[in-house]
């Protein structure tokens, strides 16, 4: 059996969001394995983050672990479109936030954080909630700025200097 200390996870989480906030330069993952990955949920959360003229890079990831985002200094807080117990339970091995798009959009003041349960699952387009079916729609979504969409590979090829960022503004 699982369990959770309701209390102590809410506080992490709560200070991973609070610490996002003054993130300077974020890092977005879709998730590449199987279905995780949500291309509406990305341009949702990259339009926000352009409306804050808030620098960030896309990435896209089949697995997410520490190890692998500590490859990329210079990204201030990470937001991973793929697994929401990526972050909940493994959030604090991460040595800067990892944000769920939830977490993201909470981050971003976009919506208010949920003290008395925890909305783990952003990502599909079935679910009873309102204010995530507004999210999330059935339509297939067209990426936009393509060339923002960096692949782990391409970066590591490339690299030798800073993340590439759209810059704010």
């Amino acid at each position: 059996r699982e369990f959770y200390d309701f209390e102590q996870m809410m506080k992490v989480r709560k200070g991973a969001i609070e610490k996002a906030r003054k993130g300077k330069i974020w890092g977005v993952i879709l998730g590449t394995l199987g279905r995780q990955g949500s291309p509406k949920i990305l341009q949702t959360i990259e339009e926000k983050l352009d409306e804050k003229e808030i620098e960030y890079v896309t990435f896209l990831m089949s697995e997410i672990f520490p190890e692998r985002l500590m490859e990329y200094p210079d990204v201030d807080v990470w937001v991973q479109i793929a697994c929401p117990r990526l972050s909940i339970d493994w959030g604090l091995a991460f040595h800067v936030p990892c944000l769920t798009p939830y977490e993201a959009l909470t981050a971003l003041d976009e919506k208010d954080f949920k003290e008395d349960y925890y909305p783990m699952d952003y990502y599909g387009a079935n679910d009873p909630d309102e204010e995530r079916r507004k999210l999330v729609s059935k339509e297939r979504v067209q990426m936009k700025d393509t060339d923002r969409m960096w692949s782990v590979q391409w970066y590591r090829k490339r690299r030798g200097g800073k993340v590439p960022v759209k810059a704010a503004g």
